[in-house]
């Protein structure tokens, strides 16, 4: 990989979206994608996070490496728990999953979309 083309290509972009890493994040981000990260965090101008910021645990919210800073975050079907400390403005995407998946899945949920396909979620502070 070309990072000077990388970089380039972040510095012009006016959005960035991020979707290196997901749920398979297994200890810090390394190689190419940790690279990505770092040229994201210096250069670009606006940050989309996809679910959930690239090098951040989806449970419990650790970074156990560099990862992703961004200004908004599209998190699918259900809030993860690991979003409830992050930095960024929170999105709920309903992304049309029935509702005898989350039953199969033991999980109890009614969908609070109604008619909307996105929620603004506010996140609580700790105490």
């Amino acid at each position: 990989m070309n990072l000077t083309h990388a970089e380039r290509a972040v510095s012009r972009a006016d959005v960035i979206v991020d979707a290196l890493i997901g749920y398979t994040l297994k200890g810090a981000p390394r190689g190419a994608a940790a690279d990505l990260i770092q040229i994201c965090n210096r250069r670009a101008k606006g940050v989309l996070s996809l679910d959930l910021h690239s090098g951040l645990d989806a449970t419990t919210g650790a970074q156990p490496g560099t990862c992703v800073r961004a200004d908004r975050i599209l998190t699918l079907a259900l809030p993860k728990t690991g979003l409830r400390l992050a930095e960024g403005e929170l999105i709920l995407v309903d992304i049309g999953i029935p509702p005898e998946v989350f039953r199969r899945l033991d999980i109890d949920f009614k969908s609070f979309f109604g008619a909307r396909t996105w929620l603004r979620i506010a996140r609580q502070i700790e105490g």
